[in-house]
Formats: structure tokens, sequence, C-alpha cells
């Protein structure tokens, strides 16, 4: 798992690079601004997903390792169910209205430095990306998913993420 995570991170940023300091800025507001809108909306669709999705039955000795201090892992799996359906449709939008600036790309802004930030907030996107998509993950509680959430990188990003891993423990809690 930690494997995919750093090839994650590596074509983040060879894709922020690519980007440029100007179009990948966009693209990373446009990342906050889903993580935002589902924030602000996810608990509205959470009291509904009880009879959408079904939440797996947990073994005899499977506890959520990686978050071990919930109150209800059920009703944060509903709430984090509902973050992410919230964050992938704001995100698929909001990239459809950040394509119509791909004309950015062919602007040079600083030249080398703007692509090296560039790259360097490109990690930064993947790393908010891949934190979401791992929080629901860790939610689930399997025996199987919850060995491989419990260690290597996969932890150090569940416990780590500056501010979002705090923020989103907070919101499904």
């Amino acid at each position: 798992m930690s494997i995919i995570i750093i090839i994650l991170l590596v074509l983040g940023g060879i894709i922020g690079y690519r980007r440029g300091l100007s179009l990948q800025v966009l693209h990373m507001l446009g990342t906050l601004s889903a993580v935002i809108i589902a924030a602000l909306n996810f608990e509205l669709l959470a009291s509904r997903f009880d009879m959408i999705l079904p939440y797996p039955a947990p073994g005899d000795e499977s506890a959520l390792t990686a978050l071990p201090n919930l109150e209800d892992p059920e009703a944060s799996f509903y709430k984090m169910g509902a973050f992410i359906v919230i964050f992938i449709i704001a995100k698929v939008v909001l990239q459809l209205i950040i394509s119509a600036f791909d004309y950015l790309q062919q602007v040079p802004i600083l030249g080398l430095i703007g692509s090296v930030v560039g790259a360097a907030i490109g990690v930064a996107e993947v790393i908010v990306v891949v934190v979401v998509i791992l929080f629901m993950i860790a939610l689930i509680p399997l025996e199987f998913i919850q060995d491989v959430v419990d260690g290597g990188l996969f932890r150090q990003l569940l416990d780590n993420t500056f501010l979002l891993s705090g923020q989103l423990k907070n919101w499904i809690d």
C-alpha cells in the first residue's frame, strides 16, 4: 500500500511540474474547495446513507485500529461515505470549470522555479485527496483492511497530515 501512495505522490509532483505554478494553484484551490463543500454538506446526506450503503459486518477481532477513539464507528462510516460522494462530485465539477483555464499552462510564470513550486503544490494536492480516501478505507471494519491500515505510510498520513487529519476526525466523530 505504501508503494501505491508513493507512486501517487510522484505522479502528483510530475503533473504539478508540467502544469506550472499558475495552473496548479487553480487545481489546488479546486481540491480545497471540494473539501470545504463536502465538509459543509455531508451530514445531511449521511443521515440517508444507512439505507443505501451497507455497513460491513465486523469480524470477531476486527476493530478500527487506525481510528480507535470513535464513539460510533457505524455513524462515522456513513458520514465519511457521504463526505466522499460530495467531495468527488464537487471535485469533478470544479475540475471541469478549471479545465477552461488550461491555457495558463502555456504562460511561464517564474520559469523553472514556477514549475518546481507547481510540483510541490501537486504533491500537496495528491496528499489531500489520498488522505480523504484513506479515511474512508480506515473506517471499514474488516480485519485484512485494518491490518493494512495499521502500518507504514498509510498510518503516518492518517495521523500526521497537517490540519486535515485532525479536522476529518472531528467531522466524522
